[in-house]
């Protein structure tokens, strides 16, 4: 199977809106985001990198919590993609096998479903009392087709 090749920003695309809008910091901040999955940071670039602090397993799966939550940096490339209609958001970490998200966003709230679980992040910039968040015009989307 090969991946779809990355093509440039259609302004009208509704994939195009959907990664322009993710382009941001968004943080896991109990209770408001509900149960914890995966991540405790995520900052989606625009040029298609990202940067977080996610759960240790993922990272080192050697490393042992015994009942405590414990995270690790990560780092690597994202993007958005579609298959049967719904958005992608594929996580490819450098140091491990890449993440699959269905990603929704309102409000400054990005929720993540993955394999029945969903997480809920808040905008960094809503998290700490900011009202606006910068966002580029340029980020990652994949073509299906």
């Amino acid at each position: 199977m090969t991946m779809p090749s990355t093509v440039p920003f259609d302004a009208s695309s509704d994939l195009a809106d959907l990664a322009r809008s993710l382009v941001g910091r968004f943080v896991w901040q109990p209770p408001r985001s509900g149960a914890f999955l995966d991540f405790e940071s995520l900052e989606l670039r625009s040029d298609g990198t990202y940067v977080a602090r996610v759960e240790a397993t993922l990272v080192n799966d050697a490393v042992r919590s015994f009942g405590a939550r414990h995270t690790l940096p990560e780092e690597g490339e994202w993007c958005i993609y579609e298959v049967a209609g719904r958005a992608r958001l594929r996580i490819r970490p450098t140091t491990s096998a890449a993440r699959v998200y269905t990603p929704a966003l309102a409000d400054d709230v990005l929720t993540l479903f993955r394999r029945g679980r969903t997480a809920m992040l808040v905008s960094s910039t809503t998290a700490s009392g900011l009202v606006a968040r910068a966002r580029d015009d340029a980020a990652p989307v994949f073509d299906s087709r």
